[in-house]
């Protein structure tokens, strides 16, 4: 609650994210010799990349293979057909937005639609 009540996370929940999915191998690795760090290489890691950077800002956009494992879980998602570099054209992708309205709602939708009510109460109390 604290954390919500600071004007930097009023300012930054409004931040649209897009989300890229795809499934597929990778090869990981640690890179570095003094600060090292962990990373993932691969046809995969890209294709996803690929499927963030082409998508709609908040919605979240998903490779056919990516789909094809989650399909029963979100028949709701709108195919879409892309241009993705190395790819090609009229790349296969579903897309998924959310349900609730993010602009434009007024006070009380908001409040209805994502669950934090307490700290819009606090919001309106200032």
């Amino acid at each position: 609650k604290a954390l919500r009540s600071t004007k930097t996370y009023r300012a930054w929940r409004h931040i649209e994210q897009r989300i890229g999915l795809h499934v597929g191998p990778v090869v990981g690795g640690v890179i570095g010799r003094t600060v090292m760090s962990y990373d993932l290489w691969g046809d995969a890691v890209n294709v996803a990349s690929r499927m963030c950077s082409t998508g709609v800002s908040g919605s979240i956009q998903m490779s056919a293979d990516f789909y094809s494992c989650v399909r029963s879980s979100f028949p709701q998602a709108q195919p879409r057909e892309v241009v993705v570099k190395g790819k090609g054209q009229n790349f296969q992708t579903y897309t998924l937005t959310p349900s609730f309205p993010l602009e434009g709602a007024s006070s009380r939708q908001q409040r209805e639609s994502d669950g934090y009510d307490d700290l819009y109460m606090m919001e309106d109390n200032r």
